[in-house]
């Protein structure tokens, strides 16, 4: 069936799914994810010795630390870099503990008999 040259097509297909009907082999998004979930593992298990020569594992905030000291030649001749760097770590620093519970930013109850007195909450 032709459509007469200049009346519109109808297309309610999203863009995904045009590309899906040509090429029904090429991986989807939901794929991928699933591709990087089930190799993140035995990425893991490969770094993790180099990982503990270079940093201290933090399981409780589920991170690494660095075990080397910051390089004060860096620090001298790049001193407003670190100092820039210092200062947005410390801003997302108190935005991670305000959100986090047990934070040291935690939220507080005030008592009814001492209003004066905050309550951790």
């Amino acid at each position: 069936m032709a459509m007469e040259e200049g009346s519109p097509v109808p297309f309610s297909m999203s863009p995904v799914d045009y590309l899906n009907a040509f090429c029904p082999g090429r991986p989807t998004d939901t794929d991928r994810l699933k591709i990087l979930r089930t190799r993140r593992p035995e990425f893991l298990k490969a770094a993790t010795p180099a990982l503990k020569s270079l940093a201290v594992e933090r399981p409780d905030l589920n991170d690494w630390k660095l075990k080397e000291h910051p390089d004060k030649k860096f620090e001298n001749l790049y001193g407003d870099v670190v100092r820039e760097k210092q200062a947005t770590w410390e801003c997302l620093g108190k935005q991670i503990n305000d959100v986090l519970p047990g934070g040291r930013n935690r939220p507080t109850m005030k008592n009814p008999l001492n209003p004066n007195a905050d309550i951790p909450a």
